[in-house]
């Protein structure tokens, strides 16, 4: 992703939670654009693992979600607990979680 689409995308998003369409869902996906505009550099490996599966409340759900489609989550629709490569503790762009 480069830094046009990456800043374009943020703005979307914000522009989107600013209108109350599913807020959470927005903040978790521009968390998951930041995390994977900047790599490894944003947020730890704990915090990455821990917003791809949260199964948590409605809120948490949301904001997961919003984090995979972010951070372009595209295996298995984005069910993250069922993917094969997170229960080899990998992430979509098989990077160790």
């Amino acid at each position: 992703m480069d830094m046009n689409t990456f800043e374009a995308e943020v703005y979307r998003a914000r522009e989107l939670k600013k209108v109350g369409k599913k807020p959470e869902y927005w903040t978790g996906y521009m968390h998951g654009l930041r995390r994977r505009f900047h790599g490894e550099d944003f947020g730890t490996v704990q915090e990455h693992r821990l917003w791809l599966t949260s199964n948590g409340n409605t809120l948490n759900r949301l904001r997961s979600q919003g984090y995979r489609d972010g951070y372009g989550c595209s295996r298995d629709n984005g069910a993250c607990g069922t993917c094969n490569l997170v229960k080899e503790m990998r992430d979509c762009n098989n990077l160790r979680l």
